[in-house]
């Protein structure tokens, strides 16, 4: 497991906003290979949407303030360290 640390979200935000957001990204054709495949073979390599989707889940950190669901921050945890460079990386950075 990795973790990204989320910054400077929205304070509107709700999780589901959040995860939504980040799976736009995270399930696109770009991520795809990073999946596993765990149990059903893959019946065409080729096609993308044979592959699974990475796994991932977001924690919102809560805000002490009533009037804010989240204090702008928030945690991402990735399944490997190979996932959180690529989105890391100054090519996907992810800017919420």
């Amino acid at each position: 497991m990795a973790k990204v640390l989320l910054t400077f979200l929205p304070t509107t935000a709700d999780q589901y906003d959040v995860t939504v957001a980040l799976a736009q990204v995270l399930h696109s054709d770009d991520f795809r290979s990073f999946a596993k495949d765990v149990v059903e073979p893959i019946v065409n390599p080729d096609s993308s949407l044979s592959r699974r989707l990475v796994n991932f889940s977001v924690h919102l950190h809560q805000s002490t303030v009533g009037i804010t669901r989240n204090d702008g921050s928030g945690m991402l945890t990735l399944p490997s360290a190979e996932v959180r460079s690529k989105v890391t990386s100054p090519k996907n950075f992810l800017n919420f």
